[in-house]
């Protein structure tokens, strides 16, 4: 979709359709579920995303965001104050996002080694 195409969506939009709508025009990951990114705290989403969404009011839909995603529109359902949640209720939260971070760690300096590794021709006349 283009600039145009993402304003006529925004103006369709109200909090009622914005699920519906999401599921049938949303290019994310999220538009199974009405485009919904749950909950996210400053400093967890790209800024565009946070500084649109923290200016709303629940209820409110933002105007059309561009990013180097693609264009963007949000409604914010709800706020919650943040706040410390215990140990063991984000352990298990703690050690996936650990072992994740490790593995991408040693993915890339895999393709680092294999990229030293390998002989890389380029044959400009095929191109």
């Amino acid at each position: 979709p283009n600039a145009e195409d993402a304003q006529n969506i925004r103006k369709k939009l109200t909090p009622e359709t914005f699920a519906k709508i999401a599921k049938e025009v949303s290019l994310s990951p999220e538009r199974d579920s009405g485009g919904n990114l749950g909950f996210f705290a400053r400093g967890e989403m790209p800024k565009e995303f946070e500084d649109a969404v923290f200016k709303l009011r629940p209820g409110e839909i933002s105007p059309v965001i561009k990013t180097e995603y693609g264009y963007h529109i949000f409604l914010l359902e709800e706020r919650r104050k943040a706040g410390k949640l215990a140990f063991n209720d984000v352990k298990d939260k703690i050690i996936k996002k650990l072992r994740q971070e490790a593995a991408d760690k040693e993915l890339a300096e895999w393709i680092v080694k294999l990229k030293k590794q390998t002989k890389i021709d380029i044959k400009e006349g095929l191109l």
